[in-house]
């Protein structure tokens, strides 16, 4: 990471990546800290695998590999892709 503004937006990411698969439940913060655990830890390999795949993509079509940084925003791009849509699945499913 070269400068403060790509630092910034990087943590900004991460933040935003955390609010979406945050899993809230009122009045019970172990509940919820828990089952935002359980929840990412059972979506991290699927997110993993997709970053594994644009990266190798990205590798075979430029033939350099990505810098760390870039495969960490690659990763939490889809990740937060990936928490958005299993939201609006649980939210459809509670209606």
């Amino acid at each position: 990471m070269k400068n403060i503004k790509e630092k910034l937006s990087f943590c900004l990411l991460i933040a935003v990546y955390l609010v979406v698969s945050y899993r809230y439940f009122p009045d019970r913060l172990t509940d919820s800290l828990y089952h935002t655990l359980k929840h990412m830890l059972s979506v991290a390999p699927f997110t993993f695998g997709i970053t594994l795949v644009v990266s190798a993509i990205f590798h075979k079509a430029t033939g350099q590999r990505l810098p760390w940084d870039r495969a960490a925003r690659i990763f939490f791009t889809i990740g937060i892709i990936i928490e958005l849509f299993f939201g609006i699945h649980n939210y459809l499913s509670m209606v």
